[in-house]
């Protein structure tokens, strides 16, 4: 990222994710060794850190880096519009609050947590087609 000429990203079309992609590859060549012992939300806050990347992309980059779904935000469009479509008739909220309150309840674990989003994430990409969940 750091060595590429500004028309890379211009030809790639993420021209408008160029500030944010350089200061997370900078930051990663100064806390790359610290950043690979961090676990959980430590990773978290960690990457939040990054000048240019919100606490959302930072959830989102830990959960996949290490696995754990558990991290991912449980009120995310992308969760709540694929739960919607894996389980049409599971009658959970729309918006973002109450989803997420329902999201956890249905957990006792974390571990429960990880399954129930990764599950989620994964099926409900090839589920069958629901409109999506009004912001």
């Amino acid at each position: 990222m750091l060595g590429l000429p500004d028309h890379a990203f211009y030809r790639a079309k993420i021209a408008t994710l160029q500030a944010s992609l350089r200061s997370a590859a900078h930051a990663y060549l100064l806390h790359a060794a610290a950043w690979r012992q961090l676990r959980g939300h430590a990773l978290v806050t960690a990457l939040s850190g990054i000048h240019k990347v919100d606490s959302w992309t930072a959830a989102v980059a830990a959960a996949d880096y290490l696995g754990d779904f558990a991290l991912y935000p449980r009120d995310d469009l992308t969760l709540r519009t694929l739960a919607h479509r894996a389980a049409p008739d599971a009658s959970l909220p729309v918006a973002e609050e109450p989803f997420a309150h329902q999201w956890t309840a249905w957990t006792a674990t974390s571990s429960q947590l990880r399954t129930l989003t990764l599950a989620t994430l994964a099926f409900g990409s090839h589920a069958s087609t629901v409109p999506t969940p009004a912001q």
